[in-house]
């Protein structure tokens, strides 16, 4: 096989592989907004962890890519991007990923509708503001994060987790 051969055949694996994640994920969004248009709060509240399965895809992604960060998956985009399919490929992947973000932000403004609180991302470094709505999952009562965490200095690491 010559390198250029080579070179495709590597070409059509990373097409097949990014063509696959992209149905999963797509697959995973549908079922979410399909929850979600039922109701925004029953989503949110109890079937919010259909979006776990998100994880597990992305491992795929950099497992079958044997990477272990987005930049690196990046660079192999970049080195691959002479070839019109993985350019096709490429944009599948990042408009579903634009269609994730779209979604993600559409509960949050429907959840500030409802609630009339501000879902605002906050960057790196960011105070988080105290008088956040913490709401215990299995019995609904409320508290602030103020209260929660009382006066205490804390350093709090915030993830947005789906599983």
């Amino acid at each position: 096989m010559t390198s250029r051969e080579a070179m495709a055949y590597d070409n059509q694996k990373l097409i097949q592989h990014l063509g696959g994640i992209t149905a999963n994920l797509e697959a995973v969004l549908l079922t979410a907004e399909s929850f979600a248009e039922e109701s925004v709060d029953a989503f949110v509240s109890e079937k919010y962890s259909c979006m776990g399965k998100v994880i597990g895809i992305y491992r795929d992604l950099l497992v079958g890519l044997n990477c272990q960060t987005r930049e690196e998956i990046e660079d192999i985009f970049k080195n691959t991007f002479s070839d019109l399919n993985v350019q096709l490929a490429v944009e599948d992947l990042l408009g579903t990923e634009q269609k994730w973000n779209s979604f993600l932000h559409k509960v949050d403004a429907q959840l500030k509708s409802a609630t009339g609180v501000d879902f605002r991302m906050l960057e790196l470094g960011d105070d988080v503001p105290s008088d956040v709505p913490l709401i215990h999952v299995n019995t609904g009562d409320t508290t602030s994060l103020k209260r929660y965490l009382g006066s205490k200095n804390t350093l709090l690491v915030m993830l947005r987790h789906f599983a």
